[in-house]
């Protein structure tokens, strides 16, 4: 069995193997129809050398025309010739029966392997898979239950603290200046002291 990588020839010139970079530049000059060594170069991410040589390679099977003078090339083939029709979709191989012939270039793809048996599960793995899931889903549940439990007691100090403040306001206090001597209590002296020099400056600065 041998892989199906031909050869393209060109009387006179260096024989270049058919990879899938060749493949590829084949494919792409036929259906963008741009014959353009720069192209192929930035299609296949490929030095100037190799997609010049792929572009010569190509000439040879037909392809594209030979350059003009100014080194232009137009798409010559509508199609992809056989030999290179047949490695485009992937792999092929060859292979030769008992009495010496041998079969055409055949795609890998047409080869399947066999299904594998699905395992059987032991009675050991089923006790480690419930294990591991119901360890797994209460801890989940733990984590859940907590936070829950952490809202509702938010919750309820927040109804609280709205509680404080109306029996305040029914007192007679301002609640805005109540919020704010908490804030202040929360702070360090020093720092309260630093910004209300400040905005004794800027008061001066503004006459007010």
């Amino acid at each position: 069995m041998s892989v199906g990588a031909e050869m393209l020839k060109d009387p006179g010139a260096a024989e270049l193997a058919v990879d899938p970079p060749t493949v590829r530049a084949a494919q792409h000059i036929v259906e963008s129809r741009k014959a353009s060594v720069s192209n192929l170069q930035a299609v296949l991410r490929i030095g100037f050398s190799r997609a010049a040589g792929l572009m010569e390679a190509l000439e040879a099977e037909g392809i594209v025309t030979a350059a003009d003078h100014v080194g232009r090339r137009e798409v010559a083939a509508d199609v992809l010739p056989p030999s290179l029709a047949v490695l485009a979709d992937g792999p092929t191989v060859s292979l030769t029966g008992p009495n010496g012939a041998t079969t055409g270039p055949i795609p890998l793809d047409t080869f399947t392997a066999a299904p594998r048996p699905p395992m059987k599960e032991t009675p050991q793995d089923e006790a480690v898979r419930d294990r591991t899931y119901r360890v797994a889903a209460d801890e989940l549940r733990g984590f859940i239950e907590r936070f829950e439990t952490l809202a509702e007691e938010k919750a309820a100090i927040g109804d609280q603290q709205k509680e404080v403040m109306a029996e305040a306001k029914a007192r007679g206090y301002d609640t805005k200046a109540l919020r704010r001597l908490i804030a202040l209590r929360k702070r360090h002296a020093d720092d309260i002291a630093e910004e209300e020099a400040v905005l004794q400056l800027y008061r001066e600065a503004l006459g007010m």
